[in-house]
């Protein structure tokens, strides 16, 4: 949970590759309950999208696997992306208004 935005940190942050893991703990720290109610989130989302794949693959087994692959690696890479960045801004806003 602690290096749940690493991703972020080393896209965006200045500094040598080793110090983004501190970045990382260091916006995470205080806020790791939040991290992890994310991250079940997007496990259920991903849980919910295999379910209605095989769903749609009892229903139609040849839209079931055109449609389910799209959805079970599309929008899974899509929605942690997206997650991990907002993420990472929403705690470096909490950060830098702590710091104030």
């Amino acid at each position: 949970l602690m290096w749940a935005v690493i991703a972020p940190v080393l896209a965006l942050g200045r500094g040598p590759f080793l110090t983004s893991f501190g970045r990382s703990a260091d916006l995470t720290k205080g806020n790791r309950l939040r991290v992890l109610a994310l991250l079940l989130l997007c496990i259920l989302v991903m849980a919910a999208m295999v379910v209605a794949n095989v769903v749609l693959g009892f229903v139609d087994p040849a839209l079931g696997l055109v449609v389910g692959s799209g959805l079970i690696s599309g929008v899974p890479s899509a929605l942690v992306g997206v997650g991990v960045t907002v993420l990472y801004f929403q705690l470096k806003r909490i950060k830098d208004q702590s710091a104030a």
